[in-house]
């Protein structure tokens, strides 16, 4: 559950900031396309491309090679949760600018 929350939070922080920034709502579930997008720092690119599969696979269990809850460790958990934490912490930042 927490890997599926993470991958939320910074999909929707993004997608919020599209709608600030952009005056648009993106389509999809790519968060890799949304940083594109709204140009977020390199930095946090490589562990939003680890994140963003995590959509598909914790949600749609036949996705999966296996049971999800059996596929996530708490490393894998805690990695996911500090790219989403990064993400939310930098759209916050765009949105007081």
């Amino acid at each position: 559950m927490s890997v599926f929350a993470s991958q939320q939070a910074a999909e929707k922080a993004l997608k919020a900031l599209c709608l600030f920034k952009l005056k648009e709502f993106p389509k999809g579930h790519s968060i890799i396309y949304l940083a594109q997008k709204l140009k977020a720092p390199k930095e946090m690119l490589s562990g939003i491309r680890d994140l963003n599969p995590e959509y598909l696979s914790t949600r749609y269990p036949d996705m999966a090679v296996g049971v999800p809850a059996e596929l996530y460790d708490d490393d894998i958990a805690v990695r996911h949760f500090k790219t989403a934490e990064k993400v939310v912490k930098w759209v916050k930042t765009q949105i007081r600018e």
